[in-house]
């Protein structure tokens, strides 16, 4: 009973996801399953548990004020 609660979740949000990114990009074909969509919210939810920029450097091979730099390069922002 409760997968059916969880399922039924799972389609209306992935309905309205699917929703707002046409009306986004009217000239797109896209096609998304409920499951994967919760899949990778989950993988974005726990991503970087316990990892730090530190981390992201070192595993990088670069300066922590490299890593910075180049984020703000990127983004604009810090």
């Amino acid at each position: 009973m409760m997968l059916k609660k969880y399922n039924n979740q799972y389609s209306k949000l992935t309905r309205t996801f699917m929703e707002k990114l046409t009306e986004a990009n009217p000239d797109s074909n896209m096609i998304f399953s409920s499951y994967s969509l919760i899949m990778l919210l989950g993988v974005a939810a726990h991503a970087t548990d316990g990892i730090g920029a530190n981390d992201i450097a070192h595993h990088l091979g670069i300066s922590r004020r490299t890593l910075d730099a180049r984020f703000r390069e990127m983004t604009g922002s810090t």
